[in-house]
């Protein structure tokens, strides 16, 4: 009887180390459940990014021209822009900071064409360039709108009293033209409404391309002289927005 009390004791005290010190596949699952709950508490922490760097690529080409009398300008142009730059999260707005703009290419021709006189001008003899100025970010509901436009200079060049400005590619929320010119009412094709979901902000690298084409004409008399300027663009922008964690 005192043998049985015995080995009945025993297997109590081995039972209960079974359930006192886990097995290594117990030990394996519960390191690996460790481990998956601090890449988790890790991911939740980087949900939001730091900051997202922002290019911002402009491709266009056009043309333009002046008659005045028998007198006349015509004018082609090609110029393909870089704007680099970064935002990040402030409360419910964006901050946007600019690191650089550059010309990447330019080429542009006015050809003057006068009863006593006829040349040909290249970009050396433009006096003015394309430049970039990027605005704003505007929200409107679950978008974001980029506000941005090329700044230009006036033309023609050479061989006439009247100057007109030349409009160059603007984004549809531009705020910098003059109040009294619509920019978004000369479009004949494509959309100049560079947006995107706020949301696509938080998932992969964004990359987006918009295009439109552009033409422009205005009539006047002055001193009895009729006066014709035509200005005419087509745009490619390419909007790359990347998440830095």
């Amino acid at each position: 009887m005192d043998r049985a009390k015995s080995n009945l004791i025993l297997g109590f005290i081995l039972i209960g180390s079974f359930f006192l010190y886990p097995t290594s596949t117990d030990a394996n699952h519960q390191s690996k459940s460790a481990a998956s709950t601090s890449e988790d508490a890790e991911k939740v922490a980087h949900a939001s990014p730091c900051y997202w760097e922002i290019n911002i690529r402009v491709d266009s080409s056009g043309d333009y021209g002046i008659k005045e009398g028998e007198k006349s300008n015509e004018g082609r142009y090609s110029f393909v822009l870089l704007w680099t730059g970064c935002m990040e999260q402030d409360q419910d707005d964006y901050l946007i900071y600019h690191e650089n703009s550059e010309l990447l290419e330019w080429k542009a021709k006015e050809k003057i064409k006068h009863s006593e006189v006829s040349r040909e001008l290249t970009e050396c003899d433009f006096s003015g360039k394309p430049n970039i100025q990027f605005n704003y970010i505007i929200r409107k509901g679950e978008d974001l709108h980029f506000d941005f436009l090329v700044e230009s200079f006036s033309v023609p060049q050479a061989g006439s009293e009247q100057r007109f400005y030349l409009h160059l590619p603007a984004s549809s929320e531009n705020t910098k033209l003059p109040a009294e010119f619509n920019y978004n009412a000369y479009l004949t094709n494509g959309t100049n409404r560079i947006s995107f979901h706020e949301k696509d902000l938080y998932s992969d690298s964004l990359k987006e391309s918009y295009s439109w084409q552009w033409k422009h004409r205005k009539y006047m008399v002055q001193n009895e002289t009729p006066i014709s300027f035509f200005n005419l663009h087509k745009v490619k922008v390419t909007l790359t927005i990347i998440p830095h964690y």
